[in-house]
């Protein structure tokens, strides 16, 4: 079931409907309207799977992080470009 679902996923994410569905529901333009008052806290998580790291890595703009500067996350500035 699971391969099936990261099928699925992997399909929307390449044919754009992931996009068109995530933005319907979590806009940037409506996350993005509070966001400088919003608290970040980073916390290390040691049991994340190797591909789910891979898969942050590879689609941040699916995660609200905060934008990187020389390696180090900013104060709360807003959604990762």
């Amino acid at each position: 079931m699971a391969a099936r679902i990261e099928s699925g996923l992997n399909r929307m994410l390449a044919d754009g409907s992931f996009d068109a569905m995530f933005d319907k529901r979590w806009s940037k333009t409506l996350l993005s309207k509070n966001m400088k008052n919003r608290l970040i806290f980073q916390l290390a998580n040691p049991l994340l799977s190797p591909e789910t790291a891979e898969m942050i890595r590879r689609h941040p703009e699916y995660f609200l992080f905060p934008p990187k500067v020389d390696g180090n996350p900013t104060p709360a500035s807003g959604l990762r470009q």
